[in-house]
C-alpha cells in the first residue's frame, strides 16, 4: 500500500496514542488464511485519522534505534490491526501483560515507540533481554559517526581472582577447585556489587544472584538471531576503552577466542562484532543459553565465559 500524502489531512504532528499491553493481546489467534501470529488494534480514532496515511508496512523505532517492519491490515469494520512484524517486536522486548507502549507518529512509515513496565518506569533496551543485534551496515555507520573518545579514567583495576565460582549441575555453587561454598549473606551481598546488569527473566536472574566472584561480570541470553553467521552481540560496558574498537578475548573450556568489541558512543553498552559469530559456533552455544562473562582479566583483555543454563 502507498502511503497518501499527509497534507489530505488537516491534522497537526506528531501525535501520540498508547496502547496497554494484555493478554488477549499476547496470545496467539488464528487468523482467516491460518496463520498464527500475534495481533494488536489500533486506537479507531487514530485509525480513521492517519490510516490512509500510513505506509504498509510500518516501522516501530524504540529508543535503542532498532527498527521492526510491521504490516497492518483494516478489517470490514473499519478496525486497523497490526499483525505480522508485531510477534517479533513483542518478542524482542519481552512484552508481557500490563506493560506500556506509547506511540508518537510523525507521519509517514515511521512511528517512535517507548515501553514502560508493569512499575510504570521505561524499561532499559540496553538490557540483553531488550537489544537486538545491528546489521553489518549498521554498525559501519556507528564506527563512522563515532569520533575517537578520549577518556580521562584509566582501565578499571581489577584483581585476577582465581577462586572465582560457578554453579555445579545441581545448582549450587562451586570454586574452581570443586568445593562447595557456604552461601552468607555478606559473601552474596559483597559478590553482586561486581554484577553489571541484571537480567529480566527470574530464571536468569536466580542464576545471577548464585554467581559469586570478587571480579566484575555480566549474564546474557543467547538468543537464536545472535548464533548466526556474521551475528553481532549487545553487552553491557565492562571496560573503559580510548578508541572505538577493542579485541577482547573470550575463554570458554580450554580454549580462548578474539571477538572485536565495538564502543557505542553515549550508550551504555558495547557491541561484540567480528568473531563473535565464530565463538559462539565453535562453543556450541544454543537458542536459550544463559552465560555469565567475568573479566577476571582487564589488562588483556580476558573475559571467562560460563555456561549456567543448561548444564
Amino acid at each position: 500500500m502507498m502511503a497518501t500524502p499527509l497534507g489530505q489531512h488537516n491534522a497537526t504532528l506528531p501525535v501520540h496514542f498508547f496502547k496497554i499491553i494484555l493478554n488477549t493481546n499476547v496470545e496467539r489467534i488464528t487468523l482467516e488464511y491460518s496463520c498464527m501470529e500475534f495481533l494488536q488494534k489500533i486506537p479507531n480514532t487514530f485509525a480513521k485519522q492517519y490510516g490512509d496515511c500510513l505506509s504498509d508496512p510500518v516501522c516501530l523505532r524504540p529508543p535503542d534505534l532498532k527498527e521492526f517492519k510491521v504490516h497492518w491490515t483494516r478489517r470490514e469494520n473499519g478496525d486497523v490491526w497490526l499483525e505480522k512484524g508485531w510477534k517479533e517486536f513483542v518478542e524482542n522486548y519481552s512484552l508481557k501483560n500490563g506493560h506500556f507502549v506509547v506511540f508518537k507518529y510523525e507521519g509517514a512509515s515511521m512511528i517512535d515507540v517507548l515501553i514502560l513496565d508493569r512499575s510504570a518506569l521505561e524499561i532499559d533496551y540496553s538490557s540483553d533481554y531488550y537489544v537486538e543485534e545491528m546489521s553489518s551496515d549498521e554498525s559501519d555507520k556507528i564506527l563512522e559517526e563515532n569520533p575517537r573518545e578520549r577518556q580521562s579514567g584509566r582501565h578499571m583495576i581489577v584483581k585476577r581472582n582465581p577462586k572465582y565460582h560457578k554453579l555445579d549441575s545441581a545448582g549450587g555453587v562451586q570454586s574452581r577447585q570443586g568445593k562447595k561454598l557456604k552461601k552468607n549473606r555478606k559473601h552474596r551481598q559483597e559478590a553482586q556489587i561486581t554484577c553489571l546488569n541484571m537480567p529480566k527473566t527470574l530464571k536468569a536472574q536466580q542464576l545471577t544472584r548464585k554467581f559469586e566472584s570478587e571480579n566484575p561480570f555480566f549474564t546474557l541470553i543467547i538468543k537464536k538471531s545472535q548464533l548466526e553467521e556474521n551475528a553481532k552481540k549487545w553487552v553491557p560496558r565492562f571496560l573503559d576503552i580510548e578508541s572505538n574498537k577493542k579485541s577482547v578475548m573470550l575463554e570458554y573450556g580450554t580454549r580462548i577466542w578474539c571477538v572485536q568489541m565495538i564502543r557505542v558512543r553515549g550508550k551504555n553498552y558495547d557491541l561484540f562484532s567480528s568473531g563473535w559469530s565464530v565463538f559462539a559456533k565453535e562453543s556450541k552455544l544454543q537458542d536459550g543459553d544463559i552465560c555469565i562473562f567475568e573479566l577476571t582479566d582487564p589488562s588483556s583483555p580476558l573475559l571467562e565465559v560460563t555456561k549456567v543454563w543448561p548444564i
